[in-house]
């Protein structure tokens, strides 16, 4: 089973306190989004999802999101693409690992 392979710390809009993360992830496999939203949702994050890299760039680019959970083999754009998108446009440090990939970030 391939694992998301980026997470990137992306800044969310102001929330009150005592609300939930908010995490977006970004992947194209049903049975992984399955996965991983129950083991988020399990920790009191909040998930929503995209399946390609164009859609999940835009609903990041919101700024509702405190982390971004990133596949780097996605449809339409990479996740190493939007990565790069997301660190020019937000202007703001990014973490990144990469998991059972040897790309760097």
């Amino acid at each position: 089973m391939q694992q998301p392979a980026a997470i990137v710390g992306a800044g969310a809009a102001e929330r009150k306190p005592g609300d939930a993360s908010r995490v977006l992830l970004v992947e194209d496999e049903p049975g992984i989004v399955d996965f991983v939203r129950r083991g988020l949702e399990a920790e009191g994050f909040e998930v929503e999802s995209a399946g390609d890299g164009v859609q999940g760039e835009r609903m990041a680019l919101t700024g509702r999101f405190d982390a971004v959970v990133l596949d780097l083999m996605l449809p339409r754009r990479s996740g190493l693409e939007v990565l790069g998108s997301l660190r020019h446009a937000m202007r703001r440090p990014a973490r990144c690992e990469a998991r059972g990939s040897r790309s760097t970030c």
